[in-house]
């Protein structure tokens, strides 16, 4: 599995390096230790499920419209698991 990393943080170590060296090398070289540097975001994986709509399926998490099931939504990621039953109390 790939690391996450912030992108801002990225944007932030490219916009320090801007104007701070002229030679490209060396900023590269830089700039790729300070990013390879950043620690990884957690992310927890995201699950919801589809929700039967007139286009066919929509995810619950990011409201995208599928054609068809599967078993992750391609727009967004999220693990499709049945929805959870209310229990009445």
């Amino acid at each position: 599995m790939s690391d996450l990393i912030s992108r801002q943080a990225v944007l932030d170590i490219v916009d320090s390096y801007s104007e701070s060296r002229s030679n490209v090398e060396d900023v590269t070289q830089d700039m790729i230790s300070d990013i390879l540097a950043l620690p990884p975001v957690k992310q927890e994986p995201k699950t919801g499920h589809w929700i039967d709509s007139s286009n066919g399926w929509m995810c619950s998490e990011c409201k995208w419209d599928n054609t068809f099931d599967t078993n992750y939504c391609p727009n967004c990621g999220a693990k499709m698991v049945e929805p959870q039953e209310r229990s009445e109390g």
